[in-house]
């Protein structure tokens, strides 16, 4: 039995710049053209609404149809969910507060209580994320709901 060798390969060349932009032109944007300028307009129009809904909703910031502590208390929840997430904005929002009403024996030990939670939940959340490489907001929510279930 005679083994035969398998014919070789030419060296791979390298490609320029401008023939891979060329393949990718053709081969990907050219084709889905027409849906990325559709996207591009609907982009726009939601953007360009930015500053309607700010001026429809003026008279709220102003404090003429809601009493201001619920516009500080709706501000507030608009900037957690801004910040760490709809999951985690309302964990740390509602689990805190769940866990202290059903253990505090008062209304200031319940506060206390709700914010050294909070606070706690936070940076162990903050330290887990970092430690496992995983986001901040699934992982504050996952662990505060955690706890309330444990605890409650």
């Amino acid at each position: 039995m005679t083994m035969t060798k398998a014919p070789s390969l030419p060296p791979a060349r390298a490609h320029t710049s401008r023939e891979l932009f060329g393949r990718y032109w053709r081969g990907y944007l050219r084709p889905h053209l027409p849906v990325m300028l559709l996207a591009f307009v609907v982009m726009m129009i939601e953007g360009s609404t930015l500053g309607l809904l700010s001026y429809m909703l003026s008279p709220v910031a102003t404090g003429l149809a809601v009493d201001k502590t619920y516009l500080i208390a709706a501000l507030t929840l608009a900037l957690a969910t801004m910040t760490m997430g709809v999951m985690g904005g309302f964990a740390l929002v509602f689990v805190p507060a769940w866990i202290a009403f059903r253990r505090a024996g008062s209304w200031r030990r319940g506060l206390m209580m709700a914010v050294l939670i909070g606070v706690v939940g936070y940076v162990t959340a903050f330290i887990l994320a970092l430690w496992l490489d995983q986001p901040f907001g699934p992982v504050l929510a996952l662990l505060l709901v955690t706890l309330g279930l444990v605890i409650a």
